[in-house]
């Protein structure tokens, strides 16, 4: 499966999927560690800081306005489990 896998990355045409089309992996990382902070025991979580993590592995690639909308995600996510 995972030589599978890396064929298809290999020769998949990544130069024509615009940058942005990747936002999708980005909400969906964020959104996936928010369920397992909330699974996982809150603010007390050991998957609490991730979302930060990925915040600023994104901001070496999206430009201003979807690595805002990622933040935002991220920020809104976090602040659920501070009360």
């Amino acid at each position: 499966m995972a030589g599978a896998t890396g064929v298809g990355v290999w020769f998949f045409p990544w130069r024509r999927v615009h940058r942005d089309w990747f936002l999708v992996v980005g909400l969906s990382a964020v959104v996936l560690v928010a369920l397992l902070v909330y699974l996982t025991g809150g603010a007390r979580s050991v998957f609490f800081p991730f979302s930060a993590f990925i915040v600023v592995a994104s901001g070496a690639y999206y430009r201003a306005w979807p690595l805002a909308l990622l933040t935002l995600v991220a920020s809104l996510g976090g602040l659920c489990y501070l009360a």
